[in-house]
């Protein structure tokens, strides 16, 4: 399901990338969909200004924040960002590190004693408890695809970007290649580390009992 996913968002990348070098500047859908649909002429405009009325009460607190941090300290307001995502990676990073850790019997990583043996890479083992039904399709499909949600967040600020028909195109591809190879540890390391009534008794969240 992940790999499907991951082909799913691959795809989307792919529109996007076409989307922002074909018109490389900063608004995202906007542009795109005013380009596309020119008559009625401001439609789309409209469109996207009543999109922000109705959610800019309760944006406004975090817009004004951001605008006041990159007004004063456009560099500090930088280093947040790389932060926060260099973050993000650095947890997944740990997370994959520690599942690859477990199966190769490193000290300290082992599956402590009492704690259920996690066979999940066992074929008969990997798919029991797993849903046959269209919804429960679905419902994965959908929280997997969530996941890649980012991949257009960069057409909206090309104008900012040096050459960015050319960083795009870079850019981009391989970041959905690494996004996509972490996702896929990440999963491994829950499979050797964590037991199959665990995994499904937490729903979504497992990464607390590594």
């Amino acid at each position: 399901m992940w790999i499907i996913g991951a082909l799913i968002a691959a795809a989307g990348t792919t529109v996007y990338i076409e989307l922002g070098t074909g018109l490389p500047r900063s608004g995202g859908e906007k542009n795109y969909l005013e380009f596309i649909y020119r008559r009625p002429k401001f439609m789309m405009t409209c469109a996207f200004s009543v999109y922000a009325l109705i959610t800019g009460s309760a944006a406004a607190n975090s817009v004004v924040f951001g605008e006041f941090v990159h007004g004063t300290a456009k560099k500090v307001g930088l280093r947040i960002q790389n932060i926060l995502g260099f973050s993000k990676l650095v947890i997944l990073f740990a997370i994959a590190a520690s599942g690859v850790c477990c199966l190769l019997g490193v000290p300290g990583f082992n599956v402590k004693d009492g704690y259920e043996k996690p066979n999940n890479f066992e074929w008969s083992k990997m798919w029991e408890g797993s849903g046959t039904g269209a919804n429960a399709f679905v419902t994965g499909m959908y929280n997997v695809i969530w996941s890649f949600v980012g991949y257009s967040n960069a057409n909206y600020a090309l104008s900012e970007v040096k050459d960015p028909i050319r960083t795009i195109k870079r850019a981009a591809p391989l970041a959905m290649v690494f996004v996509t190879a972490v996702y896929m540890f990440v999963n491994v390391a829950y499979f050797a580390a964590v037991s199959k009534t665990d995994i499904l008794e937490s729903r979504r969240i497992v990464a607390y009992v590594l």
